[in-house]
């Protein structure tokens, strides 16, 4: 009988701080895991977007193969967004194949239930930010645990006032050992599989990274010294006691999908630089004027992600876009700048010939490289990536063609030799975006490996997943890069 395999999704949970405090003993379950076993840090190209790493972490399946770099992306083949997580459909979990294993899911972010598994399959209770009401396998689980348990504590990340911020770290904290509570009531009669996923991590670091991970503010706010600490720490207690009723030789593995930085609204700057450059076009109308009107929907815009059904004025960008004069248009993102080439051949009414692509965006990203901040002078892009380079295979289907990451502080102004731009943060009070590198953590009696195993990608871990089950890879053909380096502690060289 292969020994039980618990993975533990800790979205958003800072690598470095899950890492720090796990060695300084703040973190005594992560630590003995730490102890006991081996990590590294997931990178590369997969962590592009952090919409779709947890799918790929899942699925074991490319960023470039799901296309879900966003809640809403692009439809291909079209100028129209995806439905709220509908990209979910072509990125279906590892254990959708388990048809002889008992299953215990909570919770595991981006993912939807499976039916006809054996087990308990519970999703959006305590996720971060869903509206939605809860999900369950066998359906009328999720009526009976709120019945049991209470109804589910929503979650949010928007940064308001100090009072609202200690009043949202006590809803936290107690969504946190809610959590815990349920999980160890979901797994008493026992799995080969468990996913529990803890949301909270994600929606504390947004609300108090400014805070300081280790900050003291004043003494009025002693509450929110360390509140980001806290919560981690009540996390770590939670995975102790589930750790404490599992079965001696159980498998476990600790994931986080990527962690927290500093960073601001990039819609305004993104529409500008296309519009009044020239690339975007508008209807009827100035490019500038339309990118002006384009800024009013940036509150909608927040809204319909939380709220579906209300009206999504992204996508009215795109609905009011000349695409016969269009040659890059920005798809909607707030937090990075998503471009997409106007391309004869993928695009319904593409512009660009095939033999123009590379030009053009050489072209692009010279005019980004120009972008400064007005004040200082220093460059005001970080990185750019191109997903042909990235990812290979010529002009990409379902992914931008370029990735944009800025640094930028605050709403300072930028300024190109052909045009000004600002961002405004407006309808967003939230200065914090994630970082591109998550974590894995293992530890079981088939982990030989010890310490840091360096860099893995996320369509690595899940045959990890699947061998720890006693299961082949899904696919022929799947990297066991992840497999050799923590059963065998060696780290073999990425494949090529």
């Amino acid at each position: 009988m292969t020994a039980p395999l618990i993975v533990f999704a800790l979205d958003s949970a800072d690598p470095e701080l899950l890492l720090r405090w796990a060695t300084d003993g703040s973190l005594p379950a992560l630590g003995s895991l730490l102890a006991r076993g081996a990590h590294a840090r997931l990178a590369g190209p997969e962590m592009l977007s952090a919409h779709g790493v947890w799918c790929s972490l899942w699925s074991g399946l490319s960023l470039s193969i799901h296309g879900r770099y966003l809640q809403r992306p692009l439809r291909s083949g079209s100028y129209d967004l995806q439905g709220l997580d509908e990209a979910l459909l072509a990125a279906p979990p590892f254990w959708t194949s388990l048809r002889e294993r008992r299953i215990v899911v909570l919770d595991a972010p981006d993912a939807r239930p499976v039916p006809g598994l054996d087990g308990l399959q519970l999703l959006r209770w305590g996720t971060h930010s869903s509206t939605a009401p809860p999900v369950s396998e066998p359906a009328g689980l999720a009526t009976d645990l709120q019945q049991r348990f209470g109804p589910p504590i929503r979650s949010d990340e928007t940064q308001g006032t100090r009072f609202g911020d200690r009043r949202a770290y006590r809803r936290i904290l107690e969504r946190v050992a809610r959590q815990g509570a349920l999980a160890r009531h979901l797994l008493q009669d026992g799995f080969h599989l468990a996913v529990v996923g803890f949301g909270d991590a994600h929606a504390a670091g947004h609300r108090f990274w400014r805070y300081g991970p280790d900050a003291s503010i004043s003494t009025q706010d002693a509450e929110l010294s360390g509140a980001l600490r806290q919560v981690y720490c009540a996390i770590d207690a939670e995975l102790g006691r589930i750790l404490a009723t599992l079965p001696r030789d159980a498998q476990v593995v600790v994931l986080s999908d990527h962690g927290i930085r500093e960073g601001y609204p990039t819609w305004e700057i993104t529409s500008a630089f296309c519009h009044r450059l020239g690339y975007q076009v508008a209807h009827g109308s100035q490019a500038f004027a339309e990118a002006g009107r384009s800024l009013r929907g940036v509150w909608q815009r927040v809204r319909a992600r939380f709220l579906p059904g209300t009206d999504d004025a992204a996508a009215r960008t795109l609905e009011k876009t000349d695409w016969a004069r269009t040659t890059v248009f920005a798809i909607p993102s707030d937090y990075r700048s998503l471009l997409r080439v106007n391309l004869r051949g993928r695009e319904r009414l593409g512009r660009v010939e095939p033999t123009d692509y590379d030009a053009l965006l050489d072209r692009i990203e010279a005019d980004l490289l120009q972008v400064v901040d007005a004040e200082s002078g220093a460059p005001a892009v970080e990185r750019i990536t191109r997903s042909a380079q990235a990812f290979g295979g010529g002009p990409p289907h379902r992914l931008p063609d370029m990735f944009v990451d800025w640094r930028l502080n605050a709403a300072r102004p930028l300024a190109h030799p052909l045009a000004r731009l600002r961002a405004k943060r407006l309808g967003l009070p939230r200065a914090t975006l994630h970082s591109r590198t998550g974590l894995v953590l293992a530890a079981g009696p088939t982990i030989g490996a010890r310490g840091d195993l360096g860099e893995m990608s996320p369509i690595e871990i899940t045959p990890l997943l699947r061998s720890l089950l006693g299961e082949a890879p899904a696919r022929e053909g799947s990297s066991t890069r992840a497999l050799d380096a923590f059963a065998r502690g060696r780290v073999p060289r990425p494949q090529r």
